[in-house]
């Protein structure tokens, strides 16, 4: 590379600018500025050659530190987030529903559900866990139909209506089948919406019911009962089969 240095001035004292026609040329042939090449300094090239190593080096190294820190940064912020997401799926919320949760049943025959402290009710035509167990509607409504209805109740002979029962053999819930007046069919569908109806005026989302209280099937059977009812069967001393499911009646809490 070329380097110029200013060697003469016109005359007048105006400073002009001549370039050299080639970069061999030293001077110019006319008047004015003429410039002449001027040597290099000299460089020591394995003094430059270690600066820039050591400039490379450090170059590296803020580029490897500048990494390591990136990821320090992003495991912190990983580890922060799983321990939010952790504490936010264990916290309960105020909003969950309660799942239903199972209070037993009664058992297959009269002795275990004795045992267990069941009450045979017969509006429900079953033994009953004693957290399902409302005495008070039962006896309400059994004291009517035996004393206002004059319910009579007749044991099972071959599929068919036997011999009459007594209202302390009925109660005892010791058979397994039995046959009673047409009207205790319709009774006993309202009689149900009575339970549903205390366990509700409690309050809350949580309830202490029955599973044939709960049961759809069973809601829209009596819904069908009472919207058609077959007058021939209501009149009928002897038309409602009274089966007792064994094990079947669970009584249940949680939400409806």
């Amino acid at each position: 590379m070329l380097q110029y240095k200013r060697v003469a001035a016109n005359s007048d004292g105006a400073s002009t600018l001549s370039l050299p026609a080639s970069p061999n040329c030293g001077d110019s042939d006319g008047t004015g500025e003429s410039f002449e090449k001027s040597p290099l300094p000299d460089v020591d090239w394995e003094i430059l050659s270690h600066q820039y190593a050591r400039k490379l080096r450090r170059s590296r190294w803020l580029s490897t530190l500048a990494i390591y820190a990136s990821l320090l940064a992003a495991s912190l912020c990983l580890a922060i987030s799983s321990t939010a997401l952790y504490h936010a799926s264990t916290r309960p919320l105020h909003n969950t529903i309660p799942a239903r949760r199972s209070l037993g049943t009664c058992g297959p025959n009269v002795q275990t559900a004795r045992e267990r402290g069941c009450h045979f009710d017969l509006m429900a035509g079953s033994w009953m866990p004693g957290p399902c167990f409302h005495k008070e509607i039962m006896h309400e409504w059994v004291h009517k139909g035996f004393h206002e209805r004059n319910w009579t109740f007749w044991r099972n002979e071959d599929d068919k209506p036997g011999l009459p029962m007594t209202m302390a053999e009925v109660l005892a819930g010791d058979w397994d089948v039995i046959w009673g007046p047409g009207d205790f069919h319709y009774a006993h569908c309202p009689n149900f919406w009575a339970k549903q109806w205390k366990a509700f005026s409690a309050g809350g989302n949580v309830v202490v019911m029955d599973s044939q209280i709960r049961s759809m099937h069973h809601t829209e059977h009596c819904i069908d009962l009472l919207r058609a009812p077959d007058l021939v069967k209501l009149a009928d001393n002897k038309s409602t089969k009274i089966q007792q499911h064994w094990g079947r009646m669970e009584c249940i809490e949680g939400p409806m």
